[in-house]
């Protein structure tokens, strides 16, 4: 089972890391926050961060499809996104793919979507949680990002 494992080098996120990886990116910041808010003194689970991933975003389900793994990530105090938790769709066909995984959130009525996820086996969650993806500049307040080798 992976672990939320403190890096000693959260280092950034490189074209070579990602290799032949499409990643969608979430920042779940919002809903960290609040939770540790609310719920003083109490760890984030792993159960917390999927279940804060798989809500409500708006995205393009036929761009969204087609991507490897989903990164949860956290806004750091310099602007930066960590890594918290890497997760893939719930559902695959034979060949892999992605299998209807998006729908309507049935607790949102401005066209969000949810979809089924399952934690990255344990070395690809070891690969990637604590690294971190490049700053948040002026103006990207989009919390969704898309990623492959080509734009790291």
């Amino acid at each position: 089972m992976p672990y939320i494992i403190p890096r000693t080098d959260p280092r950034k996120i490189t074209s070579d890391d990602l290799k032949k990886n499409k990643v969608l990116a979430l920042d779940i910041s919002g809903s960290v926050s609040k939770y540790l808010s609310e719920h003083k003194g109490q760890a984030l689970s792993i159960g917390h961060i999927m279940s804060f991933t798989q809500a409500a975003w708006k995205l393009a389900p036929e761009k969204a499809n087609d991507v490897d793994l989903i990164f949860a990530c956290c806004k750091t105090p310099d602007k930066n996104r960590q890594v918290i938790g890497v997760f893939v769709f719930g559902r695959k066909d034979e060949n892999g793919k992605p299998l209807d995984v998006f729908f309507q959130s049935p607790l949102d009525e401005e066209g969000r979507m949810v979809f089924l996820a399952q934690l990255a086996e344990e070395e690809t969650w070891n690969r990637y949680v604590g690294l971190m993806l490049g700053p948040v500049k002026h103006g990207e307040a989009n919390p969704v990002r898309y990623y492959e080798s080509s734009n790291i």
